[in-house]
């Protein structure tokens, strides 16, 4: 992965910066605290939805368009 988490407090993921169009990061979550959130400007989600990400779970991301969209999680 090209980022772990590892927060003891509630986070938000709002942006990933530093990118470049096509790029695909990968973010291991190890904890339960994390959060990705959708806000159609750097982060597109299903459903136009957060996501709560799931402790020991790597989620897909690829920039397209200027917005992260999220290919994955697994």
């Amino acid at each position: 992965p090209n980022w772990q988490t590892a927060n003891s407090l509630a986070t938000t993921i709002t942006n990933f910066t530093g990118s470049v169009a096509g790029q695909h990061i990968f973010v291991a979550v190890v904890d339960a605290n994390t959060t990705f959130q959708h806000n159609g400007v750097t982060i597109n989600l299903p459903g136009g939805t957060n996501i709560t990400a799931v402790n020991q779970t790597i989620y897909h991301f690829i920039k397209t368009g200027g917005i992260w969209r999220i290919v994955g999680g697994a």
